[in-house]
């Protein structure tokens, strides 16, 4: 096949438009010849009924764990009484949700994170508020948090 070259002053405008269609064809036909090689004249796929029979859904649980990490702001962008209100209301929800399947982490940011390396500002990990031990052990941390070092 020849290469398709733009009009010259020395062919006449119909001979050109001859070889245009020619070439066009040329590449149609080639495009249809290697489509049927690729796909091989594959037709559409055919959905078969499966023989394996559905499995059950499994039971649910009547409840579920939740796991929750708060974050307490100690920085000196906060007032005290915001302190004391932010802890209020983290107490307020292990408090409330005393019984169920809920455990909470504490961790706390100042200037550092944590606001320090004492002890008192240390996370709290994972702690079960199902029993009132839990409960306590989380107010007693949240008492113990401090702004020193911030």
């Amino acid at each position: 096949m020849r290469a398709f070259r733009a009009s010259s002053s020395q062919e006449p405008p119909g001979k050109i438009k001859r070889r245009a269609k020619r070439l066009l064809g040329g590449i149609a036909s080639t495009a249809v010849v290697a489509s049927s090689l690729v796909f091989g004249g594959a037709t559409v796929a055919q959905a078969n009924t499966s023989t394996v029979p559905p499995a059950p859904n499994p039971a649910m649980a009547d409840s579920c764990e939740i796991n929750l990490a708060i974050t307490l702001d100690y920085s000196t962008s906060m007032s005290t009484s915001q302190l004391t209100e932010q802890e209020n209301e983290v107490k307020d929800l292990a408090t409330a949700l005393h019984g169920y399947p809920v455990s909470i982490a504490l961790f706390n940011f100042g200037s550092d994170s944590p606001i320090s390396s004492g002890a008192a500002n240390a996370p709290l990990p994972l702690t079960s508020v199902e029993t009132q031990a839990g409960i306590d052990a989380i107010h007693a941390k949240l008492d113990a948090f401090n702004r020193t070092g911030t």
